[in-house]
């Protein structure tokens, strides 16, 4: 992967995310890990929003890891998290906002066409258009990349192929 990327619509920066580093959260379930750690897919908290401390994730995460769960056939997926400690945030306007998404750089088209799938069906429930912030950290040899996508729903896919042709493959 290269340096640096900046768009209107997407950055890419350096992560210290990783399935490692994730293992020595407080929230990490331990008695989960062996699943996680077979997952090419796994869905991360925020660590706090705000004046309140603890994981948390965006509306529309269960939802989105079912949908996940149902329809990705490559690679397991998971959730950081226990069903005792999962909270959610709901923020209100026309952002559809999904949880952070860590994922081994083999599985990056994978889960692509998972959100735009997803998008597709979320926008049509809606009848109209809305914005999608999502960051998906991908790790490739040791090393990992965030991608934050800020953008129309329907400019993630041409957005995320040109990315993974040009830096992810590339």
């Amino acid at each position: 992967m290269h340096g640096f990327e900046r768009n209107p619509l997407f950055e890419i920066t350096d992560s210290d995310v990783s399935l490692k580093s994730i293992q020595d959260k407080d929230y990490y379930p331990e008695d989960l890990s062996k699943e996680i750690q077979n997952s090419g897919i796994l869905l991360i908290p925020t660590e706090s929003w705000k004046d309140y401390q603890g994981p948390l994730f965006p509306a529309h995460t269960t939802s989105f890891f079912r949908f996940l769960q149902e329809n990705v056939l490559a690679c397991k997926t998971s959730i950081c998290i226990t069903k005792e400690s999962y909270r959610e945030l709901e923020l209100h306007g026309e952002f559809l906002n999904l949880a952070s998404i860590l994922v081994q750089d083999y599985f990056f088209q994978e889960i692509i066409k998972m959100i735009v799938s997803f998008t597709v069906e979320y926008t049509f429930r809606r009848r109209k258009s809305v914005n999608l912030h999502v960051d998906i950290h991908v790790e490739k040899h040791g090393e990992t990349k965030k991608i934050s996508y800020n953008g129309p729903t329907e400019d993630f896919e041409k957005t995320m192929k040109s990315i993974n042709e040009n830096i992810i493959s590339g």
